[in-house]
Formats: structure tokens, sequence, C-alpha cells
């Protein structure tokens, strides 16, 4: 058996020996995903993803789909696909979902931007 903050390990000579764990360590490893992991230790996640279909004018990134911060404390921007440039649609955060959504005078073409969502 081990003690309490140890796990089992492999020594160079093959047998289990207990390794010390923090009280640091332990709060991440309890952490059922990653949206918890980034709170625990206060960083920023990602989300990244091609949209347009040929119609759809505004195209709504829900909080489930980016699984970001759900208080609108994000940051989106858009780029075209083809050339890198930065797009600039209308952008709504909504502040009590966490729902991106993009709006554009014109639909955009099937998977012509790319859009990032940061927070």
């Amino acid at each position: 058996s081990f003690a309490a903050n140890t796990f089992p390990a492999r020594a160079s000579t093959g047998s289990l020996v207990a390794k010390t764990i923090t009280d640091f360590a332990l709060t991440l490893l309890d952490d059922a995903d990653a949206p918890t992991v980034r709170a625990t230790v206060g960083a920023t996640g990602m989300y990244s993803a091609t949209i347009g279909d040929n119609s759809s004018t505004s195209i709504a990134i829900t909080q489930a789909t980016h699984g970001l911060a759900t208080d609108g404390q994000m940051i989106a921007a858009c780029y075209d696909v083809s050339t890198g440039a930065e797009v600039i649609p209308d952008i709504t955060i909504n502040n009590s979902n966490g729902t991106v959504t993009f709006g554009f005078a014109t639909a955009p073409t099937t998977n012509q931007y790319r859009v990032v969502i940061m927070g």
C-alpha cells in the first residue's frame, strides 16, 4: 500500500516505489476536463473552426461547441481561409451563455472563414 500523496511508479530496477505528489498536482488530477484545468491554473483556452455554408449570414457558436467561458470573458476574430487576411464581421458575445455570433452582410461560401475564439 502507498501513503497519502504518493503514487506507484517503476524504479530503474523494475520494482514499484512510492513517488510523492504535491498538493498542487492533486488539484490538477481531480479536474474532470480541460476547462476545469484551465480555471485551476488560470490559463486561457482557444477554439478554432472554419465557418460558412453559402446561405447563413449569422453563424452562432455556442459555449457547448467552443468549450470556453460562459460569461463573455472572451475575444473572437475571423480570417479568410485562402489569404489569411483578417475579416471584420459583426461579432456578438452573449455574456449570459457564452454564445459567440458572427454576422456577415453576405453569406460566406463553404468554409470561407476561420474563426478563433479565446477565453
